[in-house]
């Protein structure tokens, strides 16, 4: 086996490699001066079990065209099969059409991947599991709650779990009964024009006294967290942590955090990220490619 890691990899294939006992390398890549993709692989494919690393984090479509030019050098190059590791993956908001004449971006996207060979993908903790009917192979998803649990256990005294939405009551309760606490959720509404989040609903349980840990997937402007730290901290809470698996943190969310109360904020290596306590998710990875 060959793990090798793309533009886009964050160092992950080199945690990979290190978990499997397996050796990892790295594409070369630069831009042509009118902006198109180059790929270089390297060498020692043939035959090999070859994973590639690449996120698909902004520029998404750029990270997205790096992936499917690595899998199909590496299909050239007479690879004995080929598994994508997208830890954070882009285009699967759109799992349906609305409306006539949409494109299913999520549909798409893994049709392309499937059609330049990889036989084998790997998400962590992907947006919506929905999409994933569309790829003809074996999809592994990688689940962060168990290390963040660890991570965040060392801050907490009466902890209680938050999810900044009903469709995140799964997570919150996994998390929860890692960390042997009660979870909750609110209510949230965004408006299909100006898509600002508003909380609609009461927080539901008591926060008085609680260390709260507001667990979500991803954490893009960070407004919903912000309104729901300032509710509970409002509400008697004793501290607010956020804990996400992938910090694309746009258009000041970290600043939009700590002015709302929010004390320490837990990422993963999923995406490029500095300015959080970030954990590396390559060991979790590597056990879910391993079976």
């Amino acid at each position: 086996m060959i793990i090798i890691g793309g533009p886009a990899s964050n160092g992950l294939e080199e945690s990979i490699g290190k978990a499997l006992r397996e050796k990892s390398a790295k594409v070369a890549a630069k831009l042509f001066p009118d902006g198109e993709s180059y790929i270089k692989m390297p060498g020692g494919m043939e035959g090999e079990d070859v994973v590639l690393v690449q996120s698909t984090y902004s520029p998404q479509d750029k990270h997205i065209m790096e992936l499917l030019l690595m899998a199909d050098a590496a299909r050239e190059f007479k690879a004995r099969s080929i598994t994508a590791v997208v830890p954070y993956m882009a285009y699967l908001r759109q799992d349906r059409r609305f409306m006539e004449g949409e494109a299913v971006s999520s549909q798409a996207v893994l049709r392309f991947i499937n059609a330049a060979g990889v036989s084998s993908l790997a998400v962590v903790q992907p947006h919506k599991d929905a999409p994933f009917s569309a790829f003809n192979g074996k999809v592994s998803l990688v689940d962060p709650i168990p290390l963040q649990a660890k991570a965040v256990s060392k801050l907490l005294t009466e902890p209680i779990v938050l999810a900044p939405d009903k469709g995140g009551v799964g997570r919150a309760k996994e998390l929860a009964d890692l960390l042997g606490c009660k979870f909750s959720h609110i209510d949230k509404v965004r408006d299909s024009v100006t898509w600002e989040v508003k909380i609609e609903a009461p927080l539901v349980g008591s926060f008085k006294g609680k260390d709260v840990v507001i667990v979500d997937d991803i954490i893009s402007t960070g407004e919903t967290i912000a309104q729901a730290s300032r509710e509970v901290l409002s509400k008697g809470a004793e501290k607010v942590i956020a804990v996400a698996t992938h910090l694309v943190m746009a258009g000041g969310a970290k600043d939009r955090l700590k002015g709302a109360g929010v004390s320490e904020i837990f990422g993963t290596n999923t995406v490029p990220y500095e300015g959080a306590k970030i954990l590396d998710i390559g060991g979790q990875i590597a056990a879910a490619i391993k079976v």
